[in-house]
């Protein structure tokens, strides 16, 4: 539920910052990119927390 909140929040975010550079095309990308960079890196970092958390658990478990 949370991240979908900070998408919304992102959006609404980059419509607003590309209200206030004068609907700028170049800003609207710059934007964009650094958006979904943020997202695209916060969830290969998550996803690599779990594969983590998964292999500890084999681990203690003794099917390693």
């Amino acid at each position: 539920m949370g991240d979908i909140i900070d998408v919304i929040l992102g959006v609404i975010m980059i419509a607003r910052l590309h209200a206030m550079y004068q609907r700028s095309r170049k800003m609207l990308i710059f934007l964009v990119v650094v958006f979904l960079a943020i997202r695209i890196a916060s969830v290969v970092m998550v996803a690599i927390f779990m594969i983590q958390d998964s292999v500890e658990e084999f681990i203690l478990s003794g099917t390693y």
